[in-house]
């Protein structure tokens, strides 16, 4: 899985903004 540093909504594979 790939996860984002601190994505609340990680769902299938979507670039999430990098919310700090």
């Amino acid at each position: 899985m790939e996860v984002a540093e601190n994505s609340p909504s990680r769902q299938s594979s979507i670039p999430a903004p990098p919310q700090q």
